[in-house]
């Protein structure tokens, strides 16, 4: 249903299959009773999520060179109409909803398309009529969806030996980062305190007697 929409907008980002949203529903919940994520945690990410989906299924047109930034950190309208092509090995990539690693790191990060980005058919090959895309049409696709549309393979662009390398030195380099001593810089101005040596004669009591 999300992609047998043949004008993509940032309506696109939110037309999902009633079915689909509550299965996804049902395991956010799991992972949040899973691994205790607060309301607050899960309010941001949801609010961030939101915005990110509805920017890269816009049909803005951003300059080149700041694309071309941006790009690099998420995922932008035409990084993201790529996934939505007609052609399947287009399809299989850039199918991350936020941050660009994810799919550098699985080997479906995509560049550019064979076609002009301007020029880029989406949407679904047998669903290319007005009427196959109704709503009364895509409410019941699940149910006919056998008989209307092809099996679905995905095709890896990279070995998997490949894209285990590339998230292996991924995860190498954060902990690396993480595992940094951090040094302790004083105030200006504030004297060090200075180590206490107990083994200094002015530190021994006499005993009585001694």
């Amino acid at each position: 249903m999300h992609h047998a929409d043949l004008d993509m907008n940032a309506s696109t980002g939110l037309r999902f299959h009633f079915g689909e949203i509550l299965i996804s529903v049902l395991f956010r919940t799991a992972q949040v009773l899973v691994f205790g994520i607060s309301r607050r945690a899960l309010s941001i990410w949801s609010t961030l999520l939101l915005v990110e989906v509805m920017f890269h299924h816009s049909n803005i047109g951003l300059p080149r060179a700041i694309e071309r930034w941006l790009s690099k950190l998420v995922v932008t309208p035409r990084l993201h109409g790529i996934h939505h092509s007609l052609e399947p090995d287009e399809v299989n990539s850039n199918w991350s909803s936020g941050l660009t690693i994810w799919d550098w790191l699985h080997g479906t990060f995509r560049k550019h398309a064979r076609q002009d980005d301007a020029m880029l058919d989406i949407g679904v090959p047998e669903l290319r009529e007005p009427r196959q895309v109704r709503f009364s049409q895509l409410i019941t696709l699940p149910l006919t969806a056998d008989r209307v549309l092809p099996p679905v393979t995905i095709e890896r662009s990279e070995s998997k030996g490949h894209q285990m390398r590339r998230t292996i030195n991924f995860c190498r380099m954060i902990l690396t980062i993480a595992s940094r001593p951090t040094t302790r810089t004083h105030r200006t101005g504030a004297i060090p305190r200075q180590p206490t040596d107990t083994t200094s004669s002015s530190s021994v009591v006499a005993l009585p007697g001694s």
